[in-house]
């Protein structure tokens, strides 16, 4: 284990953990409070001590936890606006990349996700989560939904505007065919959120902006229900 982890006064003045926004999910009584870490794998801030520094902030916060780490989620962005180090990819290069990622990512965390939080916590990756058939119908009717509601769509469009404006990309410059691996993108998360609440009544912890923080998305018509009340925090990291 690296050093900057060997003692829990050492994790705490390396990284000081605070809140930069929330959903009102304190009014879930205690006792029933279940934390999912979102994990992109590539943000450091959900890595080592960053990560190990969000589970001890969280095991004062929250009675349960999962760990849902988006590995091949990533495939649609490697394939619309390309890997930061190996640029635009095709698609099976693009999987072959992220599943290889997010086996790096489990070999450096998953020790620490181990020690810190309790026996029995759920590590579900992307392909995982994309198998289960409550996930898929989700999904589908989201699709449905962005395909028949242009409210929806133009919500879903201004929220993937600020993903390509933060990654300095002109979306007129973009294929078709990256413009709907960016749909699926948000869509794919979307289920998986809706399968969370659903399911669990997830607190989605996030260090960093969050889709579905994005008030315009949270808003549009036609989204289902459950997303309308979803739970979350997105966390700085100092």
């Amino acid at each position: 284990m690296p050093a900057s982890l060997t003692s829990t006064q050492s994790r705490h003045r390396l990284h000081r953990v605070r809140v930069r926004e929330q959903s009102a999910w304190q009014a879930i009584p205690s006792g029933g409070r279940h934390a999912a870490f979102d994990i992109s794998v590539g943000n450091d801030r959900c890595s080592g001590s960053y990560l190990v520094a969000q589970m001890r902030w969280a095991l004062d916060q929250f009675d349960t936890f999962e760990v849902s780490f988006a590995d091949t989620l990533a495939v649609h962005t490697y394939m619309a606006v390309g890997h930061p180090v190996r640029g635009l990819l095709g698609e099976s290069a693009a999987r072959e990349v992220a599943l290889m990622e997010g086996s790096a990512w489990m070999d450096r965390n998953y020790g620490y996700i181990r020690d810190e939080l309790p026996g029995g916590t759920r590590v579900t990756s992307w392909d995982r989560w994309m198998g289960l058939q409550p996930v898929q119908r989700n999904l589908a009717a989201l699709r449905r939904a962005c395909d028949n509601d242009v409210r929806l769509r133009g919500a879903i469009w201004s929220w993937i505007a600020i993903y390509l404006d933060r990654r300095k990309v002109n979306r007129s410059q973009l294929a078709p065919s990256a413009c709907s691996h960016l749909e699926q993108y948000v869509l794919e998360e979307l289920a998986v959120y809706q399968h969370q609440v659903e399911s669990t009544n997830a607190i989605n912890v996030y260090p960093g902006l969050d889709l579905a923080t994005y008030d315009p998305l949270l808003r549009a018509p036609g989204l289902p229900a459950p997303l309308l009340h979803r739970h979350f925090v997105t966390l700085r990291m100092g």
